[in-house]
């Protein structure tokens, strides 16, 4: 079910910050490739592989460029080098947005982009898994006018979202428990449809990857979107 076509592992590492990283997917993958998934830092080696790439590519950002144990110029830095690569898009979500307007707008990234400013091949989103994680939402909008989406990956829960909040809203993204905990934590159809229909009252479009029926995986049920994959992350 991906929407990106390469992974740029600019970030080494992350930490758990809330329930959804209860069976991260990407702490599996290091465990499986014997990787230090505690050993947090700024991937130096990885940084100029985008400029490398001719090729217009999706990439998605990994793992969580807005930890609290990467530092600020690192981060702005990477943004540099994403805003170098016009031909690229970059997928950038965050379980931690409190700390981007900090870094972009702010004193601590020693205020890299000023007023409205923005890059236009970036979209920064993040992970709102239940009804508490939406306190991440007003974070994020304060990156706006970056083009702003929302991960409700893996839905734990019944989500209401602000209208005012989903105005400022460029895409959603739900889906449920991937690898093999989906029986453990599973999403209900009906929760998909109520934030369904918060999208569309908002004119979001939305996009859902997979879910569980009757205890079973579905994957591609697209009558629950309003978006094709092949349209996600467009300008």
């Amino acid at each position: 079910m991906r929407y990106w076509d390469k992974q740029w592992h600019i970030i080494n590492g992350c930490s758990h910050v809330s329930e959804a990283c209860e069976n991260c997917w990407l702490e599996r993958q290091y465990k499986r490739c014997g990787w230090d998934f505690n050993n947090i830092k700024w991937n130096i080696e990885q940084r100029e592989i985008p400029i490398k790439n001719k090729k217009p590519t999706t990439y998605l950002v990994l793992s969580d460029l807005f930890h609290e144990l990467i530092k600020a110029s690192d981060i702005t830095y990477t943004f540099e080098v994403m805003e170098a690569c016009p031909q690229h898009t970059f997928i950038v979500c965050t379980k931690r947005p409190e700390r981007i307007s900090q870094v972009l707008y702010g004193q601590e990234g020693r205020f890299f982009l000023g007023g409205d400013d923005y890059i236009k091949n970036i979209w920064l989103g993040t992970t709102v898994e239940n009804q508490e994680m939406t306190k991440r939402i007003p974070h994020l909008i304060s990156a706006s006018p970056f083009k702003l989406f929302l991960s409700i990956e893996p839905m734990l829960g019944n989500i209401t979202i602000e209208p005012e909040w989903l105005r400022h809203i460029n895409l959603v993204i739900a889906g449920c428990e991937s690898g093999n905990k989906y029986k453990t934590r599973y999403t209900r159809s009906i929760w998909v449809e109520n934030i369904k229909a918060q999208s569309i009252q908002a004119r979001v479009p939305i996009y859902t990857k997979q879910m569980i029926i009757n205890g079973k995986i579905a994957d591609d049920l697209l009558h629950y979107s309003t978006i094709k994959k092949e349209d996600l992350f467009k300008s």
